[in-house]
């Protein structure tokens, strides 16, 4: 079973203590693209620039301290070389065989789900930001590449 919803980020102690063997995936993805896509989804919470830097930078410093029983995944690397990453993320989950099922969610009613369904592409269709955004690319790409030294 799998969730991509970032919502979840503040309750994943809770979830580690149920289950204490669960395997968690972090994919990060450039904040410009994630901020695009934040106010691309029509939601009271992200409907301004800062709101939306402000749910990035907690959500990506939060996972950072959880890299200790998690699995970070660029998302980058993962639409640049999806098989490589899929092996990876397999052994990571200890997966031998992989069985995909339909199923109806209720939550893909809203607008901001309905890419749940589409293949991972490289293309984004987002707001045209008027704000410049690269400062923050900037730092994550610091931070992502002190966690390789």
């Amino acid at each position: 079973w799998g969730c991509k919803t970032p919502n979840l980020t503040p309750h994943i102690h809770n979830l580690i203590k149920i289950y204490p063997n669960m395997k968690l995936v972090y994919i990060v993805r450039k904040p410009s693209d994630v901020i695009k896509s934040y106010l691309n989804t029509n939601i009271q919470e992200y409907n301004n620039v800062l709101s939306s830097i402000t749910m990035w930078i907690f959500r990506f410093y939060y996972m950072k301290k959880l890299k200790y029983t998690s699995k970070t995944i660029l998302f980058s690397n993962l639409i640049s070389d999806i098989d490589n990453e899929k092996k990876s993320l397999f052994e990571y989950c200890n997966i031998k065989k992989v069985i995909f099922t339909e199923f109806e969610n209720p939550d893909l009613v809203y607008e901001h789900m309905s890419n749940v369904k589409k293949k991972i592409g490289t293309v984004s269709f987002h707001k045209d930001l008027k704000i410049d955004l690269k400062w923050l690319d900037n730092i994550y790409y610091k931070e992502i590449n002190n966690e390789k030294d």
